[in-house]
């Protein structure tokens, strides 16, 4: 069982109600964010040689907030589905008097109230710190039965996410591939993200919901969708990037962008054979970690029309006037991914390395590839610009 439902099993108590069950019945709520309340008497002091904990003249309240992933369903006046969004339906009873609700499950129960606009469950941990759980109604679906967007549709398709520009979903695109691989993009002006991940589909009744997983951040998000228009699903999300702040309901459109067909494919990759070398010095560097200084930076990508690629990172190093070449060099096969943004580097161990191509011209080329320092244990996520 998955952490959110342990929530619910957790023995939820109270909140003050304002609405009858009348208003609830027959409706789908969704868990838009879990809030938990922590009262310190103390704080973890940093500031000396060593940590320790400090009192405080008075208790310091603090709150956090996470994105939860639950469905409640009430089907009658007796029962009601418990879902976590990509998991198993939980068919549970329940009542309500005055407002308060009371779920019954075979290994114990969870209690609640009902408002005009929320349900909220609230379980206390300890005698300091709280936890709650609010539920909203879902938006109403105007999916129909021949509208209903299954895995198979969604598969080995390519998806740009149209969000306001201070989204968290801004510039994201989504490839998913088969056997629920996906590929993820984000460019934001000079910095870019590529990574790979899962993804997988939920469709309750007649709404679409898109759950992703990125393997390195590590996160997960959730997509609701409600509605179509040509080859777009729109919906919103939950966006959370700030514990302190509650998750904001953001409206998303899911554009179908098609994949290069084989001759488009050949032109891109006719532009891009050649010696590339880099005209914005990409390899990170701070002499906060390392070495003094760093010149004689060189890096360079060759594309040859057999197919196969050599990398060179180099320059040198100076610490205290020790003077450090050094050289990193990476062979192997490449080859551009269908959607003309990826472009893959398979070394001779059969690894694979991203690059995402953001643009190219005959003389011009900009991507993005997380590069590493040439000592230090740093990354670089700036757009790489290069000319032949």
């Amino acid at each position: 069982m998955t952490r959110p439902l342990q929530y619910l099993f957790l023995g939820f108590l109270f909140l003050i109600t304002q609405q009858s069950f009348a208003q609830t019945n027959n409706d789908i709520w969704i868990s838009s964010y879990l809030k938990e309340t922590q009262k310190n008497k103390e704080v973890v002091d940093l500031s000396g040689e060593e940590i320790k904990m400090v009192k405080l003249d008075s208790i310091q309240t603090s709150f956090y907030y996470h994105e939860s992933y639950l469905l409640l369903d009430f089907l009658d006046d007796n029962y009601v589905i418990i879902k976590g969004i990509g998991e198993k339906d939980l068919k549970c009873k329940y009542t309500i008097k005055r407002g308060k609700l009371k779920i019954t499950f075979d290994k114990g129960k969870i209690k609640g109230y009902v408002t005009e606009k929320l349900i909220v469950f609230k379980e206390k941990v300890s005698k300091t710190s709280t936890k709650e759980i609010f539920f909203e109604r879902i938006n109403e679906s105007h999916l129909t039965d021949s509208q209903k967007l299954k895995e198979s549709f969604l598969e080995n398709t390519n998806w740009t996410i149209n969000a306001d520009i201070n989204s968290y979903n801004y510039g994201t695109e989504l490839h998913l591939l088969n056997d629920n691989e996906l590929r993820i993009i984000q460019i934001n002006e000079d910095y870019g993200y590529n990574n790979w991940g899962n993804w997988k589909t939920d469709l309750y009744k007649n709404h679409l919901f898109l759950i992703y997983n990125d393997v390195i951040r590590p996160e997960k998000r959730v997509y609701h969708f409600y509605r179509t228009n040509n080859d777009t699903l729109i919906g919103n999300t939950f966006e959370h990037s700030n514990f302190t702040e509650k998750p904001k309901l953001t409206n998303i459109k899911l554009s179908n962008t098609n994949f290069l067909n084989n001759t488009q494919l050949t032109v891109l990759e006719s532009k891009l054979i050649g010696n590339w070398h880099a005209i914005n010095n990409p390899i990170p560097f701070d002499p906060i970690f390392g070495s003094d200084t760093l010149t004689n930076e060189k890096f360079e990508i060759i594309f040859d029309e057999n197919k196969k690629f050599s990398l060179l990172k180099s320059g040198t190093l100076t610490k205290d006037s020790i003077v450090s070449d050094k050289k990193f060099i990476l062979k192997g096969n490449w080859k551009l991914d269908k959607s003309g943004k990826f472009i893959e580097l398979i070394d001779d161990d059969n690894s694979i390395r991203l690059i995402t191509l953001s643009k190219l011209t005959e003389n011009d080329l900009e991507i993005f590839y997380r590069i590493r320092a040439l000592d230090e244990n740093l990354f670089s996520n700036r757009i790489i610009k290069m000319k032949k």
